[in-house]
């Protein structure tokens, strides 16, 4: 919600043709695009894009010590050499500016904004104005990632308990008022503990950081998985009835039934 409030911001504010918001992540640390916006062409699609920054990107996001300004993306050396592969579609895009994302020194992603069209130029006041948003944005960005980790368990990345129980009683009250169907699913992973006993809790927790992520996969995007106890998950589903769980529910069982560890 985020990255859709800011890119269509910048659409209106800078009269920018396209606007790629690229978040990094910790896990590959690549550079993955998380939105992208094109007014003039509301209905064009840009392929899946993941950037793998250099060592020489590092040491420059470091050097800059968290005071990097926006600037012309390809007055800056280190990005062209991070990503040479990328330098044709910036050059296709007409990208004019690169606005970083750090939040106390670190590099969490970037905007990058193509030409005006109005047919104007970025000015300084633009620049002032982009300098103050990209620290804005990064905290925002940065305080939803701390919400996240709070309310996300850990090895499965599914939300724990806690969360789950504030949700649940919200949509139960939601489901009272509009009288609209509400189902949960609940179950375990059948003799968990004969696996973990055999062969250690290493690879215990290999399986379920799998069936999270058959969980999170499966599950549309108003479901709500989570990781209840030690083995054992709980699915909540708004506006399904109990026949149309029974069928996500076997589709759960197949798909985990296929893991092999």
């Amino acid at each position: 919600n985020i990255l859709s409030l800011l890119s269509d911001s910048l659409c209106e504010l800078m009269h920018s043709e396209s606007v790629l918001i690229f978040l990094l992540s910790e896990e590959s640390n690549e550079l993955k695009l998380h939105q992208s916006k094109f007014p003039l062409q509301p209905k064009k699609e840009i392929p899946s894009i993941s950037l793998k920054p250099g060592k020489k990107f590092q040491q420059w996001v470091e050097s800059q010590r968290g005071e990097i300004v926006p600037t012309p993306f390809l007055e800056i050396p280190p990005l062209q050499q991070a990503f040479s592969g990328f330098t044709r579609l910036v050059t296709d895009l007409q990208i004019k500016m690169m606005i970083p994302l750090i939040y106390k020194w670190k590099f969490l992603g970037m905007i990058l904004l193509g030409k005006k069209y109005t047919g104007q130029t970025y000015d300084k006041e633009d620049m002032e104005f982009l300098s103050i948003l990209g620290h804005l944005s990064a905290n925002a960005i940065a305080n939803v990632h701390f919400y996240e980790l709070s309310i996300t368990d850990g090895l499965t990345q599914l939300y724990v308990p806690r969360y789950f129980h504030q949700r649940f009683r919200e949509e139960i009250k939601r489901a009272r008022r509009y009288k609209a169907p509400l189902s949960l699913i609940l179950w375990d992973i059948d003799h968990f503990k004969q696996v973990n006993d055999t062969y250690g809790h290493r690879i215990g927790d290999e399986i379920l950081r799998r069936v999270g992520k058959v969980l999170s996969n499966t599950s549309r995007q108003s479901d709500l998985p989570a990781r209840y106890g030690g083995d054992e998950f709980i699915v909540l589903i708004p506006e399904e009835d109990a026949e149309g769980a029974a069928h996500l529910a076997e589709r759960y069982r197949r798909e985990i039934a296929k893991i092999q560890v």
